[in-house]
């Protein structure tokens, strides 16, 4: 089993050229800045983290927990409690503006201004050489500013009944059945779209523990889409989607991608509810890597967590999510989420904790 972890690697070495010198070492001969390499980012991870990856053994001693599946509200089937039943009889609310709406499959001309809202998150900043203050950094004013963007309201929903109602959750098969070789562990990432049925999956990056990728997909919504989510999708256009959310799980099998692949990401649970999919052969990063509370304990039930920006910053010395208003990569953020559990690995391997900080 391990020696498939390991096949990606030695094939590459099959295909390298004969060393010309004693500083042409390397996988791939020479090593070139992944900056310097053709088509922008590259594939491999910067550093070095393929050489002596952890067994197999190591990936499934840091599984996430049933418990810690529940308390980080992954997609799991549930009986329906009489409290979510009573949630589900609630107006749905503006993921933006917190202003109550009905949504319609097809939006008159007035539905595209009906949202005043803020397209960036409150941020601790200076402001003018004074104490950091809490601002809105997409017009740089305080919380009592009106939205400075308009758009139509759009929402989101989380519980699994809910999600469930609107698009049904699966699971992928135990085994594929083509003759494509078993992917062990990968590391995931979804990228996700308003739209008329709620936030849906619009592209899915999947990455193998080389850093080459596997899958990287756009997607057809079930729904109308209602605004793209640009700033952090990244996705302006859907046209050259290939598959829908279901065909997409079969292509996830034909590439070797099963119930028993390990999957590895970053608030994995945000992605699998996307997907649709129920897995339990996860290794979320975030809890990984877990971020404290702040003093007094903060808001019972939140689950505090570092972003994988910070993360792959501090623990990779590495730069993502650096296209500002343009959106993410999901291939990027799959390959950090995947890199961050290596580094972890390594690093409990050799007795070391793992820490962030506060």
């Amino acid at each position: 089993m391990y020696t498939t972890l390991a096949m990606p690697v030695l094939n590459r070495l099959k295909k390298r050229p004969v060393a010309t010198s004693d500083s042409d070492v390397g996988i791939d001969g020479e090593w070139v800045a992944p900056t310097d390499r053709s088509g922008g980012s590259a594939n491999i991870p910067s550093n070095n983290l393929l050489s002596e990856l952890p067994p197999l053994a190591a990936f499934e001693a840091v599984l996430v927990t049933i418990q810690d599946m529940i308390a980080n509200k992954y997609p799991m089937p549930s009986n329906p409690s009489a409290e979510s039943e009573e949630s589900n009889k609630l107006p749905i609310v503006c993921d933006r503006c917190r202003t109550p709406f009905k949504p319609k499959l097809i939006l008159e001309p007035e539905d595209y201004t009906s949202c005043s809202y803020h397209p960036m998150r409150v941020q601790l900043q200076p402001v003018l050489g004074a104490a950091k203050q809490r601002i809105y950094p997409c017009c740089v004013q305080d919380l009592t500013a009106i939205g400075c963007a308009t758009g139509p309201h759009v929402f989101k929903e989380s519980s699994f009944e809910a999600l469930h109602a609107r698009i049904p959750f699966t699971m992928l098969p135990t085994e594929s059945s083509t003759a494509v070789e078993p992917v062990l562990v990968a590391g995931v990432d979804c990228e996700m779209s308003y739209t008329a049925g709620g936030m849906e999956c619009t592209r899915v990056s999947i990455v193998g523990l080389d850093g080459a990728v596997i899958v990287d997909e756009l997607v057809k919504p079930q729904f109308p889409i209602v605004d793209f989510n640009t700033a952090w999708s990244g996705i302006t256009d859907l046209s050259s989607a290939k598959y829908t959310l279901q065909q997409l799980h079969a292509h996830f099998v034909s590439k070797g991608i099963t119930r028993n692949t390990i999957l590895v990401g970053h608030s994995l649970e945000s992605d699998l509810n996307a997907l649709r999919l129920i897995h339990t052969r996860v290794i979320d990063s975030s809890i990984l890597v877990p971020k404290r509370p702040p003093p007094g304990g903060g808001k019972p039930g939140i689950v505090y967590k570092h972003s994988l920006k910070n993360v792959c910053d501090k623990l990779l010395g590495r730069k993502i999510q650096m296209a500002g208003g343009s959106g993410h990569d999901s291939a990027e953020d799959a390959r950090g989420a995947l890199d961050v559990v290596v580094y972890c690995l390594k690093e409990m391997g050799k007795g070391r904790t793992v820490s962030m900080g506060p």
